[in-house]
């Protein structure tokens, strides 16, 4: 758990350190090759204020390489204020009595969505206070499965649970976690907690670990700047995130640096943190932790977010609203905080493509090519219309791309091979209509068991193809858990529909005489050995022949 590494660490001795990093210190930094955690301190210093032009210039540069020009917007959907919580920061807090309260019905969360849904959004970040007294998790599960209508990734930000909690929040269709530490200085927190379950901070610290642990297929964590030392705790979050990126490495995992800004009880930040400093931080950290993403809320002003969208950033919210109730009839209830960007979705887009970036307001559509590893804009992309994969011609520009970049590293490559099993008896017994929702439901599967940097199409007919980078041994957990969950989809009609599928999977760390195609067949000669043993099943390619997985 991160507690264990984090109760190994002084918050002052770390801040110490930063401000004591000088000129010298920076540039061996920004010299490194592949510079880690123990370069940050030099790269958040006050000394490292000079060099933000370079950082500047290298962060961006990275986020291009590695994430295209691709920025997901999202929009977050608070569905309850109430909370039991006595933090002096927050608009939510138990101590402001004059706050309305309100936790909206199922009927009223449905049309919260219905709301977001009409504005382009279909990245929905649920939210509640901390009272689970009062919003329970059961409430939360049905708020999830209601917004999977409609949503096709969902996060959630609510009080931290167990693991068998986060399970069920899992089961029931939620494909990522954020959780805010607010501040990493123990004492300073202590102050700000006076009371409320929230005062436990080794609780909210481990809430990411729980999460990925029950199956979380992304992690975001963060700090709120303004409670401490903001440099400090800059880096107490990125010690965070790199802990949990190489804990769970099937795991997405975000960072976020809001701003505190003012909320009802008029608190003012106890540290001020300038635009300047800011860009500072988000330049510093995409250069130590290039695969991480970074969110950037409507928090910040329209002008600020329009001048760092280039910098670092991979998702951003748009067309916001942080009351309960917010996106049909605003002004009923306390916000939790004042919104600094108040464009609409369509706008924020606008200015997002006026930067040479592209606004993603659902994955795997026309506008997303793979994430990280994207088409030219010469280049059309095909997008398959029944499974919103892509299809077999794009993939192939995209995955032999990539698998070029790889030769010689010694970094991994996996290749997923999937067929579903007796597809013909199907469209056979049920009709083609009944095939055409297996392929479906089987292509959303494949979507929301994948990172957004990976590669998926459908390869033809009744076969999809996974292309997954970096995880080596650990993809089979991906293809378990994949096939778990194509054998366990419903159908509605008919009922009694039950599919499986059958995968090979091939991994390895490509040498410059190593050829993609080579791994397709190895992929696909396993994948025979599944189909041969009746299939539901993972076959690897290992040397010269096929294992179970």
């Amino acid at each position: 758990m991160f507690s264990e590494i984090w109760q190994n660490y002084d918050f002052d001795e770390i801040s110490a350190r930063i401000v004591a990093a000088g000129s010298g210190d920076v540039e061996r930094a920004l010299a490194s090759q592949h510079p880690t955690i123990a370069d940050l301190p030099a790269l958040l210093s006050p000394a490292a204020e000079s060099y933000i032009e370079e950082m500047a210039r290298r962060s961006y540069a990275i986020t291009r390489r590695r994430f295209g020009n691709a920025i997901q917007l999202y929009a977050p959907l608070y569905i309850s204020n109430e909370c039991s919580n006595g933090c002096l920061y927050c608009g939510f807090s138990a101590k402001n009595r004059d706050v309305v309260r309100r936790t909206l019905s199922l009927a009223e969360i449905e049309n919260e969505l219905k709301a977001l849904s009409s504005m382009g959004i279909s990245h929905t970040l649920l939210l509640t206070g901390e009272a689970p007294e009062k919003v329970n998790e059961n409430y939360i599960a049905e708020a999830v499965k209601i917004a999977r209508k409609y949503s096709d990734y969902i996060a959630i930000e609510v009080y931290p649970l167990s693991v068998d909690g986060y399970c069920s929040l899992v089961s029931a269709g939620v494909d990522g976690l954020t959780v805010y530490q607010e501040t990493y200085d123990r004492t300073q927190y202590d102050k700000l907690h006076p009371f409320g379950k929230k005062r436990d901070i080794v609780w909210r610290l481990d809430a990411p670990d729980r999460g990925a642990l029950a199956g979380m297929n992304a992690l975001g964590v963060g700090a709120l700047l303004g409670l401490s030392d903001a440099r400090a705790d800059v880096y107490f979050a990125a010690l965070h995130a790199d802990y949990l990126m190489k804990n769970y490495w099937r795991t997405q995992v975000s960072l976020s640096m809001p701003r505190i800004c003012t909320a009802i009880g008029k608190f003012e930040p106890l540290v001020s943190v300038s635009d300047k400093m800011f860009v500072q931080f988000m330049t510093a950290l995409r250069i130590i932790l290039p695969d991480v993403g970074f969110m950037v809320s409507t928090r910040e002003t329209a002008d600020f977010r329009d001048n760092i969208m280039e910098l670092g950033a991979t998702q951003m919210s748009a067309g916001s609203s942080t009351e309960p109730g917010g996106y049909t009839a605003k002004g009923v209830s306390a916000a939790q905080f004042q919104i600094g960007d108040r464009r609409s979705v369509a706008e924020f887009s606008s200015a997002l493509i006026s930067k040479g970036l592209e606004p993603v307001v659902k994955d795997w559509d026309d506008n997303l090519h793979a994430g990280t590893y994207k088409l030219t804009s010469t280049e059309v992309p095909n997008i398959d219309g029944l499974t919103g994969l892509m299809d077999r011609s794009s993939f192939w520009v995209l995955a032999q791309r990539l698998f070029e970049e790889h030769k010689g590293t010694g970094k991994y490559i996996s290749v997923l091979f999937i067929d579903i099993d007796n597809f013909k008896a199907v469209n056979d017994k049920f009709g083609h209509l009944a095939g055409d929702a297996v392929l479906s439901k089987i292509g959303s599967a494949i979507k929301s068991s994948v990172r957004m940097r990976d590669l998926a199409c459908r390869y033809g007919g009744d076969e999809f193809i996974i292309l997954i980078t970096g995880m080596g041994e650990d993809v089979s957990v991906v293809a378990d858990r994949l096939i778990k969950k194509i054998r366990t989809i419903q159908y509605d009609e008919p009922t009694s529909l039950h599919v499986t599928a059958s995968i090979g999977v091939m991994t390895g760390a490509p040498t410059d005489a190593d050829g993609f195609a080579s791994y397709i067949f190895n992929a696909d000669k396993a994948l025979y050995t599944s189909k041969h043993e009746e299939g539901d099943r993972v076959s690897k390619w290992v040397g010269n022949h096929a294992c179970d997985s």
